[in-house]
């Protein structure tokens, strides 16, 4: 089996953790900059098996939500895709998620759009991961790990607030019917026990007035500020976090929390980075931030560990069932369908599953004219069916 790695990044370094079974081990941190690259590189080759993710924790990084008409497949994945092009411009690391539809005739769907708006942060170790040729699976965010979290200690889906202290920033967000509408990061200029009381305090109440100002919630709305917070602070933030009529404050102890999400060691200070990466390894969000190209190596990783490559040149009939379709058809745009052995049938096959499952078009790019061959003589696989010839679709949906 191979081992899981997760990177976590923020503003000034990153830094490596090996994850098994609740238990997290650092390997490392490395500065930003060519101070870093190399023994990054080196630790890179050490673990070259492993699969790695990376979890990030940084101020530029932008939240907006959209109102989009009731669309699907590659129609909503072109609007969400223009939109996140208008808003923020040249970012190659964003990411949408849809926040539910509304209850009118028209059914507009809600939607979260978000992008790390600072790629340089991430340049040098993508650079070094992709020379590398480690199997990455996903870039995630660390805010939009505050939903599961609060679903995992029984918390209401009510709006409300998560604060938590994370390197030196204190991380704050707003979350509503469950899921993250709006998050930013400050620094925590005071580390004390005392300063982090009154951080909680002061923070709490700027955010709230900003989404009021934002008009995310109403003036006079009662908020619950839920702080992530090690025992020995509590009597500290009780001290200075008072309740008042539109904002209450109650502290979630980071030490049950961690033992309700699995993680074994438990967490010694109000630092929530264990906590939050446990998540990450345990239950990823299902937004991530790369493209299918950053993750090309992690795709092939699958494959080869599903045993598709013994499969593929006898028939894309004999996959297994529960075997994901959308990374099948990845290998077959990436290897091409001749060397694979894929023939007519084969892509009539394909035709149909993408007929049946559009998100699939994210990742297939099969070239024009075996797609448009393959819609031709969808027909033929419509009467073969009507024979009992029986194509064995059902077993591989998504």
């Amino acid at each position: 089996m191979h081992a899981r790695r997760l990177l976590y990044l923020n503003g000034h370094q990153l830094s490596a953790y090996h994850w098994q079974a609740g238990v997290l081990i650092a390997e490392g941190s490395f500065d930003a900059g060519n101070v870093g690259s190399l023994p990054f590189a080196g630790y890179l080759a050490q673990h070259s098996k492993s699969i790695f993710s990376i979890l990030a924790n940084v101020s530029e990084e932008g939240f907006h939500i959209e109102t989009i008409p009731f669309l699907r497949g590659g129609d909503r994945r072109a609007i969400i895709a223009r939109k996140l092009g208008q808003l923020f411009f040249n970012v190659s690391l964003s990411a949408s998620l849809s926040l539910g539809h509304q209850k009118s005739r028209r059914k507009d769907e809600r939607i979260l759009l978000a992008a790390f708006t600072n790629h340089e942060l991430f340049a040098p170790w993508l650079a070094a991961m992709a020379n590398a040729e480690v199997a990455l699976a996903g870039i995630y965010s660390l805010p939009l790990l505050g939903p599961l979290l609060l679903k995992k200690l029984g918390v209401a889906r009510d709006p409300c607030l998560l604060l938590s202290i994370q390197d030196q920033s204190i991380r704050q967000s707003y979350l509503e019917n469950g899921e993250l509408h709006f998050s930013r990061l400050t620094p925590l200029t005071n580390s004390s026990i005392g300063g982090i009381a009154q951080t909680f305090a002061s923070e709490a109440a700027k955010l709230q007035q900003y989404l009021v100002s934002q008009r995310l919630i109403g003036r006079q709305q009662p908020l619950v500020a839920y702080l992530l917070a090690h025992a020995n602070t509590r009597k500290a933030i009780e001290s200075s976090c008072i309740d008042r009529d539109t904002l209450v404050f109650a502290i979630l102890d980071i030490e049950e929390s961690a033992r309700l999400c699995g993680l074994k060691a438990l967490p010694e200070n109000t630092h929530c980075e264990p906590l939050f990466l446990n998540l990450l390894a345990t239950d990823p969000p299902r937004s991530q931030f790369a493209d299918d190209e950053l993750r090309h190596n992690y795709h092939l990783w699958l494959l080869r560990g599903r045993g598709v490559w013994e499969i593929l040149p006898y028939s894309i009939l004999k996959v297994p069932a529960g075997f994901p379709v959308r990374v099948f058809v990845y290998g077959c745009n990436v290897l091409g369908a001749g060397h694979l052995g894929v023939g007519k049938r084969e892509m009539l096959l394909i035709s149909v599953l993408v007929s049946r499952g559009t998100s699939f078009l994210s990742v297939l790019s099969v070239p024009a004219g075996d797609l448009t061959a393959a819609q031709a003589g969808r027909s033929e696989v419509r009467k073969q069916k009507r024979r009992g010839a029986g194509l064995a679709i059902g077993a591989m949906e998504p």
